[in-house]
């Protein structure tokens, strides 16, 4: 699965989040976990509408790991299962990126 990773940005004009600075992250499932790696930065523009963020909370820990880097060394998806957050990238509810191999 080729997923963009991303933090909203707010349109200049107001009215909304317009565009992401994300990662192309592609995952790939395997008998044992998911493995992951970070194809490369990109950039998304929202041509309508809004962005549906989850929480303000999301998205600061986002930020926060695209200010600290790293992104490079994520080696795998876990999901739904725990997850060791010295070895994460980023952790969510139910998800994390970890620098540890599936």
């Amino acid at each position: 699965m080729l997923l963009p990773l991303g933090v909203p940005r707010e349109s200049p004009t107001g009215g909304g989040w317009r565009g992401l600075n994300a990662l192309a992250l592609l995952v790939t499932r395997l008998g044992h976990g998911f493995a992951a790696c970070v194809l490369g930065q990109i950039a998304i523009v929202f041509a309508d509408g809004e962005s549906s963020v989850r929480s303000d909370a999301e998205v600061r820990a986002l930020q926060i790991s695209f200010e600290n880097g790293g992104w490079e060394r994520i080696k795998s998806l876990v999901w739904n299962e725990p997850a060791d957050e010295a070895q994460c990238w980023l952790k969510g509810y139910g998800w994390a990126l970890s620098f540890k191999d599936p």
